[in-house]
C-alpha cells in the first residue's frame, strides 16, 4: 500500500512539473506578441491552443505516468469533454482563418516598422495555424487513446 501511495505522490509531482514546464511554453511562445502587441485579438484562444496542444500530447504518449492512469471516471469525463473542446478549437482556428482572409494581420501590427510587420505577421500566422491544426489533431486522437487505455486497465491490468 505505501509503494502505492508513494507512485501516487510522485505521478502529482510530475503532473504539477508539466504543468509548470507548459507554462513556460506558452509564455516563451507568447513573448514575442506580448511585447509587440498589447491588445492581441486572438489571446486566449492562443494560449488555449497551445495549452491544448502540449497536454492532450502529453496525456496521448504519456498517459501511465499521470495520477488517473487507472482511474476510470476520470478517463470517461475527458472523452465527453474532448468534443466541446474540439468544436471550441476549430472553430477558434476558422474565426482566426476568415480575420486573416478578411483583414490581415496589418492592423495588428501597423504601430510597428515594416521589418517588424512582416515578421511578427509570419510568426503569429504559423504560430496559431501549427498549434492550432495540432491541437485538434490530439483532440481527435486523445478519446481513441483513452478508450484504449480504459480497455487495458479493465482486461489486461495495463495502462
Amino acid at each position: 500500500m505505501n509503494l502505492k501511495l508513494e507512485s501516487l505522490k510522485l505521478a502529482w509531482k510530475v503532473e504539477g512539473i508539466s504543468v509548470l514546464l507548459t507554462g513556460l511554453i506558452i509564455a516563451l511562445v507568447m513573448l514575442p506578441i506580448f511585447r509587440n502587441i498589447p491588445d492581441f485579438r486572438f489571446l486566449v484562444f492562443n494560449i488555449a491552443i497551445i495549452a491544448s496542444f502540449f497536454t492532450i500530447v502529453r496525456y496521448i504518449f504519456l498517459l501511465r505516468f499521470t495520477p488517473f492512469s487507472r482511474f476510470a471516471p476520470v478517463k470517461t469525463i475527458f472523452i465527453f469533454l474532448t468534443i466541446p473542446l474540439a468544436i471550441y478549437l476549430i472553430d477558434g482556428l476558422a474565426e482566426f482563418q476568415f480575420y486573416l482572409d478578411d483583414e490581415g494581420t496589418y492592423d495588428m501590427v501597423s504601430h510597428l516598422e515594416i521589418n517588424k510587420q512582416v515578421q511578427l505577421s509570419k510568426y503569429i500566422r504559423s504560430e496559431i495555424v501549427f498549434f492550432g491544426v495540432g491541437a485538434i489533431l490530439a483532440t481527435l486522437i486523445f478519446p481513441i487513446r483513452m478508450i484504449i487505455s480504459l480497455w487495458k486497465v479493465r482486461n489486461r491490468n495495463k495502462v
